[in-house]
């Protein structure tokens, strides 16, 4: 069962969300161990840019499959098992690429490391959904987000800096070592990830079209596309604004990078913003839609403007403050959505769309910029931001139905 209200301390709240923000850190970061060592595998080990991007998209379409079935195992028996399962096989997948020699080597090893990432999105959201005080909750997704965009932030700076002392081999064993050393900690003070209460409905056929229900209703459906649309934008501008820039305006690599990197900085900013906004107000539908404006906005300018690099820097500055801004309020959404023993399943398959909008991204944004449709890259992103929009509104059509199930 989860912890009364009366019982948890501000000491509780805090040590429960800096370990599961914690584990959101190292999720992101093994997400990212791979891509910046992709010139080192390129030119030194032969592999092609084209098989290095398919390692990627088999990772995140792994992970999104994982999600919803991680959702059902939550469910039965309760979040810490199986955050404890995702971190292992996680760091296992990350020492074991060091051993690869071939590309079906890798392929299988990212299969692993799918299946390890795809539980912590349905295993953190639980345990902090349960097990933080309610007028803290906003502010434990805020930190949670926080702690995977620093995971990101710090993952290309700590692999290529391993990789020069110690070879990328050297490097990614390190890294294992990393999720390994987080294990032990999580494990020594597991007691404080209190057992959410398991599903006492069972697989009976009742229970499963119930689950059925649920899981197709348009509050899901909506919160689940919500994600992919935005991760689809987020991934489509982090990832292919720079090299659009340069063939649309010849913009410096390096400024375009730098606008990036405020982005994301942006985004972190936000996120905390946000984190105090969510515990301010119920109505986290209206902060989500209005938050998304600004970046539908603002990413249009990129797509038809030669922007001076100050300009260009404060344009990616607010679409990445208000993406950042609404991430706690989109995450109180989902919790809203999920009853309280199917949790696990709600959260597994609406996080799923980050995976499913992750895989997609390079291949659709990819292809804008193969067939010189540079200015695509930030119309659809402007688009997929709009239809974030249409989203949440599907997702109201019975939020007050889903809430009280």
């Amino acid at each position: 069962m989860s912890v009364s209200e009366s019982t948890l301390s501000p000491d509780h709240d805090v040590r429960t969300i800096g370990l599961v923000s914690g584990a959101h850190g190292i999720s992101h970061f093994y997400q990212l161990v791979l891509p910046p060592l992709f010139p080192i595998l390129h030119f030194e080990e032969g592999y092609s840019f084209t098989e290095l991007g398919l390692l990627i998209a088999i990772f995140y379409l792994v992970s999104g499959v994982v999600q919803p079935l991680a959702g059902f195992l939550v469910d039965r028996i309760g979040p810490r098992s199986v955050l404890y399962f995702g971190i292992a096989l996680a760091s296992l997948a990350c020492s074991a690429y060091a051993l690869a020699d071939n590309l079906n080597a890798f392929v299988v090893l990212v299969i692993v490391a799918g299946v390890g990432n795809g539980v912590f999105h349905p295993a953190d959201y639980t345990v902090l959904s349960h097990n933080v005080s309610e007028r803290r909750v906003g502010k434990g997704f805020s930190f949670h987000a926080f702690g995977g965009y620093i995971g990101y932030a710090i993952a290309p700076v700590v692999m290529v800096t391993l990789a020069s002392l110690f070879g990328w081999r050297g490097a990614l064993l390190a890294a294992g070592f990393v999720g390994f050393a987080f294990l032990v900690l999580l494990i020594s003070t597991g007691h404080r990830l209190v057992q959410v209460g398991t599903d006492t409905a069972g697989a009976t056929p009742r229970a499963m079209k119930d689950h059925a229900a649920l899981l197709l209703s348009p509050v899901v459906i909506g919160c689940f596309l919500f994600f992919c649309f935005a991760a689809m934008a987020q991934i489509g501008l982090q990832t292919f604004a720079p090299s659009a820039l340069l063939k649309l305006f010849e913009t410096e690599i390096t400024v375009s990078n730098i606008g990036v990197t405020v982005f994301l900085v942006a985004v972190t900013i936000g996120i905390l913003s946000g984190g105090v906004l969510a515990d301010r107000t119920q109505r986290h539908h209206l902060v989500t839609v209005l938050c998304l404006i600004p970046p539908a906005a603002m990413t249009l300018l990129p797509a038809w403007f030669d922007l001076s690099p100050l300009s260009l820097w404060i344009v990616f500055a607010i679409i990445g403050f208000f993406f950042g801004l609404l991430i706690p309020s989109r995450d109180m959404l989902v919790r809203a959505a999920a009853p309280r023993h199917s949790s696990g399943k709600v959260f597994g398959v609406v996080y799923s769309g980050l995976d499913v909008g992750s895989a997609l991204t390079p291949i659709a944004f990819g292809w804008f910029l193969d067939h010189a449709f540079a200015h695509w890259v930030f119309l659809g992103a402007a688009i997929c931001f709009v239809a974030g929009i249409g989203a949440i509104a599907l997702s109201r059509l019975n939020i007050t139905i889903a809430s009280n199930a």
